[in-house]
């Protein structure tokens, strides 16, 4: 029920001493237990016109372009073959690749082989324009792929290229074709189960939003943030270029691995990568939290946090800006950590003891413990001051305020209808009117008694 790939060689390099010894008799005697009909010959694929330098290295291009294997296969794309066998495909569908029509194969060695042919040494096995080289197969729920090389060494299928205008081999697109074929999907877990279960090596499949991206003013080096609504953690490695912007949705296959004692998901091969789901950028949010929550690496590590405090401790490396506590009156001081390309868009300006700061950045493990890894600079601002309004005076006696809002005749009626209140304003306005008086009589007649003296 599942998927083989079986692969020949040239029989130049079968064993003089015949069976088992050889390539024809190991591959075909196990393909008929599996119950397949396709073979590979005792031979070695040959052309003399269109080679690559050698008879036997040669470059195809007849590709079966009807088959499911072949798609996304390039027009310049070539398929590479070194001293390989003919494959006999079960029938006329099922061939994958063959040679040019100068390509045919030759009986290299003789041998007492069971598969071995009545032709002389050096004689045509399979005549010119007829010799496949990859062929596939359905058996019983399964499928099987014989090739008459080993058509997936890592010669001809290449991890990096030598430069970025270089195809890969034809190889590379069939392989990764058969590949895509027998994965499966990992179903998606929270960033909080990765956290809390994942053991070292662990395969994970999350999705959230980016809180660091791979470019510009918010990008650490080879590293992306990732945060979901359970929690946030550190992808490693993404180059810096890639693309990926904060606020972005991602998918990210990863196996759990820690830096420093920061746990994160790490990228390496096979169904390993990354998918941008959605490249409209709606960035999360930091979540506001006191130092010491923010200190609690196993509740909040990877978290996008903002932490206000109190400046102090001012660390630099070198002359340059590496690290200060805040202090909220928590408990605990939250550390502030910086690599040193955010450091260089700090405004160092507000970096001061007893500066009242608020802090952006990502929860984070290193040697020296949990701390708030700042992403960008800018995100580290000064605490404004709001102004207080003066706190209310208490009117000890409210029998006695003053109501300025009272009309006039509203006063009359109160007054006429003994409300105390009232009476009591125009009682105090009196008071105050005498005393205003009797003190300007006081004033005035000092000044003419003065100037009666002069």
């Amino acid at each position: 029920g599942g998927t083989a790939i079986l692969c020949g060689l040239a029989d130049y390099q079968d064993s003089t001493a015949g069976d088992p010894y050889s390539s024809s008799t190991q591959i075909n005697d196990l393909l008929i237990k599996m119950g397949a009909k396709t073979t590979i010959n005792s031979d070695e694929v040959y052309d003399t016109e269109n080679n690559d330098g050698s008879p036997y290295r040669l470059k195809l291009t007849n590709v079966n372009t009807g088959s499911e294997w072949l798609k996304n296969v390039a027009a310049e794309q070539l398929y590479s073959v070194y001293s390989g066998c003919t494959v006999n495909a079960a029938d006329e569908n099922n061939w994958l690749v063959k040679g040019h029509s100068t390509t045919y194969s030759i009986n290299s060695r003789v041998t007492d082989s069971k598969y071995e042919s009545d032709v002389p040494k050096n004689g045509t096995v399979v005549e010119a324009g007829n010799a496949c080289v990859l062929a596939t197969e359905v058996v019983g729920q399964g499928r099987i792929f014989v090739a008459g090389t080993v058509f997936i060494s890592n010669f001809e299928v290449k991890a990096d290229m030598d430069s970025y205008t270089d195809l890969q081999y034809t190889n590379y697109t069939i392989i990764s074709n058969i590949l895509d074929s027998v994965k499966k999907q990992i179903p998606v877990s929270t960033i909080a189960d990765v956290r809390k279960n994942g053991q070292t090596g662990d395969i994970f499949a999350i999705e959230g939003t980016v809180t660091a991206g791979s470019e510009g003013d918010n990008a650490f080096f080879d590293t992306i943030y990732v945060q979901d609504s359970t929690g946030g953690i550190n992808v490693f490695p993404i180059a810096n270029g890639s693309g990926i912007n904060v606020g972005q949705k991602i998918r990210v296959v990863g196996h759990v691995d820690y830096y420093q004692g920061d746990k994160e998901l790490k990228i390496g091969s096979g169904v390993e990568g990354y998918t941008i789901i959605d490249k409209n950028a709606a960035p999360i949010a930091p979540t506001l939290m006191s130092g010491k929550d923010a200190m609690d690496y196993d509740a909040n590590g990877g978290m996008l946090v903002q932490v206000k405090g109190t400046v102090s401790d001012i660390v630099k490396v070198n002359g340059i800006l590496s690290s200060f506590m805040l202090d909220d009156g928590s408990g605990v001081k939250a550390k502030v950590y910086f690599n040193g390309n955010v450091a260089a868009g700090v405004d160092e300006s507000l970096i001061k003891e007893k500066a009242q700061l608020s802090v952006i950045g990502l929860v984070y493990m290193d040697p020296e413990g949990t701390c708030i890894r700042v992403r960008n600079g800018q995100e580290i601002t000064q605490i404004k001051t709001e102004d207080k309004k003066p706190d209310a005076v208490e009117d000890k006696n409210p029998d006695l305020a003053v109501d300025n809002n009272v009309s006039e005749d509203t006063a009359k009626t109160s007054v006429s209808t003994g409300d105390s209140s009232n009476i009591a304003v125009y009682g105090t306005a009196a008071i105050l009117s005498i005393v205003l008086c009797a003190a300007y009589e006081i004033v005035r007649r000092k000044k003419v008694k003065n100037e009666a003296e002069c």
